[in-house]
């Protein structure tokens, strides 16, 4: 899948509204299920993945970490997205300025999550 289908007409990175409208309903259907043993970053990478975007970090390189609810019950995380397509030698790639993934879980009494993601 080219990155050039999913973008707007300027030349800078960003995307359309009805690629993120595509990207927010498969990310309902991955985060249907009410509760998760664990966070699936895993499934919601996959779905941007689909659409050739990846999850960055703030060097601009893919994400890697982990999400933990520390002492709070809620949790929300904003996390950089960029174009697949655009990696460079440094393993570097180009940001998308007008979208991010949005992640918010709440830690229920029984250990299990709930969880809500969306590109916004």
């Amino acid at each position: 899948m080219k990155f050039r289908n999913y973008l707007t007409e300027a030349k800078r990175a960003k995307l359309k509204s009805a690629t993120k409208s595509k990207i927010n309903k498969d990310l309902d259907k991955v985060l249907k299920q009410t509760y998760f043993n664990k966070i699936p970053l895993k499934d919601i990478f996959n779905v941007l993945e689909k659409y050739d975007i990846v999850p960055l970090q703030e060097d601009y390189t893919y994400w890697s970490g982990i999400l933990s609810g520390g002492r709070k019950e809620t949790e929300r995380v904003a996390i950089i997205l960029g174009l697949k397509e655009t990696q460079d030698e440094r393993g570097m790639y180009t940001p998308i300025s007008d979208a991010e993934l949005i992640i918010t879980y709440y830690i229920m009494p029984s250990g299990k999550y709930e969880v809500i993601g969306y590109v916004g």
